[in-house]
């Protein structure tokens, strides 16, 4: 669906949307879920705009928490489900209104298409935070989340000044130095993968996400540039990995820095788990996961972007 705002995009989910709302019904308590999910979307609505997408406010798990005293886990899957789906033609109709965020549209509705077919099926344990799918999907639908192809972008972030004091010396220098590149630290694009469109993750599907990201940039001269925090930009890969070596070069060669942080609780899984190579090159004392934040300041990424 690339056209038809909310009226086309009710229509078009109508029947998920009405067999979630029945299924909410049927669960213990899903008469008075259907009352209490109203003012979760409303709690929901209020997630401070410049909080990242995944540091879910009190307010937020304190209305969730309800839900589970009066239903338990079953009743909160179900309101998520029915959240989910019921938010996704308003959603929609924001984004059209939008020009800029035209490039938004078609990734939105195959996220949307895919919630669709999926939630009734998805087990509960699986709807509710902090799982990063359903915080994600959740961030799509209130548009705290722009899906692009092989990245979606969280649009209004602050960059971490405490992940130049994790390197030593050498990283308050390089710290000293991006921020003069930015000239501030917010806001910033800072971008993920989405699981929804994993198939987009190979180098065209990344020049092509970037042109994206860099067109609606280029209609916000506030942003100042854009960032993300994986183990896939570590310069090891360039060893044991050479078929990843592009997610960094391209970056890099066109004004972008890396940072070295410290490795959060997901690196190693995130690093070992779909490499038969990383795993056996990590047992064997080769390869240890690195973490590295990418900043790519405004400047040279839209010059990048003007002539690629």
């Amino acid at each position: 669906m690339t056209g038809g705002g909310a009226a086309g995009a009710k229509h078009q989910f109508e029947p998920a949307i009405d067999e979630a709302e029945r299924a909410l019904r049927a669960v213990a308590g899903g008469a008075r879920g259907l009352e209490l999910a109203e003012s979760y979307r409303r709690v929901l609505s209020s997630w401070p705009v410049d909080s990242p997408y995944n540091r879910v406010p009190a307010e937020v798990l304190a209305a969730r928490d309800t839900l589970r005293r009066e239903g338990g886990a079953s009743l909160v899957a179900a309101v998520h489900r029915f959240v989910l789906l019921a938010s996704i033609p308003a959603a929609r109709e924001a984004l059209a209104a939008q020009a800029h965020l035209a490039p938004v549209l078609e990734w939105f509705d195959s996220a949307a298409a895919g919630m669709a077919a999926e939630l009734a099926g998805t087990p509960d344990e699986r709807l509710d935070f902090p799982l990063d799918p359903f915080v994600k999907d959740l961030a799509v639908v209130l548009r705290r989340l722009w899906p692009l192809g092989a990245v979606g972008v969280d649009p209004r972030v602050r960059l971490r000044r405490t992940w130049f004091t994790e390197d030593g010396a050498r990283g308050l220098l390089q710290g000293a130095g991006v921020l003069l590149r930015l000239r501030g630290t917010a806001p910033l694009y800072e971008i993920h993968l989405y699981h929804r469109h994993l198939s987009e993750f190979s180098e065209q599907g990344w020049t092509a996400c970037y042109r994206r990201i860099a067109q609606i940039m280029g209609a916000q001269p506030w942003i100042r540039g854009l960032f993300g925090k994986t183990w896939f930009w570590d310069p090891a890969l360039e060893r044991v990995s050479p078929h990843l070596a592009y997610l960094r070069r391209l970056p890099l060669a066109h004004g972008a820095i890396l940072v070295r942080v410290r490795n959060g609780p997901h690196t190693y899984v995130n690093a070992l788990q779909k490499s038969e190579t990383r795993r056996r090159l990590h047992a064997a004392g080769k390869y240890e996961p690195q973490e590295y934040v990418l900043i790519w300041p405004r400047r040279p990424f839209l010059r990048w972007a003007a002539g690629a």
